[in-house]
């Protein structure tokens, strides 16, 4: 499935969309009103590597007359995991609607992006739309994963990220390929918990030993396990 991104910093650069997304991305010209934009100076190495810049542009909720220009592009529910993994924590995915009528995600500043509250509720614009971003991320894990375990990487690697990858390899088990990928259970268990729960929750997941993202994660192996195959009933 897809949906829609709105960009008006780095990510609508080619160069940055090609080392997010694997690919240059093809928008249109639209706009989010309401909203200006704010100069944020970020200390994340991996977002300053891929964008060649510390200073990034972040939309912050303005007065009347405001407004932001950019594009917004068609994208998948694994493009938006890339997406979120390459911002840093001053960001949170907020989804707006644009002066087209579209409403499509984009990313606002989030002044306290490390805040432990013990409340599990998200107080984003977000909370709504998360729900049915983390169900639309769990049926593109559990499909590409029952797809490897069918007839392997051969038809499913094409265009998938890395970050993408590392979730399909969780789900099946598959530790060699983790291996070769780099990475191990928890770490992909950690990148995930802020793709699944926004940065405030995200992070005081990881505080709690990342329960939430394990169970989740859970039943996404617990559905691929219950899915047969037409070749295992022959």
């Amino acid at each position: 499935m897809t949906c829609q991104l709105f960009a008006y910093g780095e990510l609508r650069r080619p160069a940055v969309q090609a080392a997010v997304f694997g690919r240059a991305l093809t928008g249109t010209p639209d706009c989010v009103v309401g909203y200006e934009l704010l100069e944020v100076t970020v200390t994340d190495q991996v977002v300053i590597e891929r964008s060649g810049t510390h200073t990034h542009l972040s939309a912050v909720l303005g007065g009347a007359g405001s407004r932001i220009d950019g594009f917004v592009y068609d994208v998948t529910d694994a493009d938006l995991a890339d997406s979120d993994a390459f911002r840093p924590d001053e960001y949170s995915r907020v989804a707006v609607p644009l002066e087209s009528g579209v409403t499509a995600w984009t990313y606002a500043f989030n002044p306290t992006p490390t805040s432990t509250s013990a409340d599990p509720v998200l107080t984003s614009p977000t909370d709504p739309g998360l729900d049915d971003h983390r169900h639309r991320l769990r049926n593109a894990i559990v499909n590409c994963a029952l797809g490897v375990r069918n007839i392997g990487w051969s038809a499913d690697s094409h265009g998938h990220s890395r970050h993408f990858i590392a979730a399909v390899a969780l789900v099946l088990d598959d530790t060699d390929l983790q291996n070769d990928l780099n990475v191990t259970r928890r770490s992909i268990l950690t990148a995930w918990s802020v793709t699944l729960w926004g940065t405030r929750r995200g992070r005081q997941d990881q505080t709690d030993e990342l329960i939430l993202t394990r169970a989740w994660f859970e039943r996404c192996s617990a559905s691929v396990a219950d899915s047969v195959s037409p070749s295992n009933t022959q």
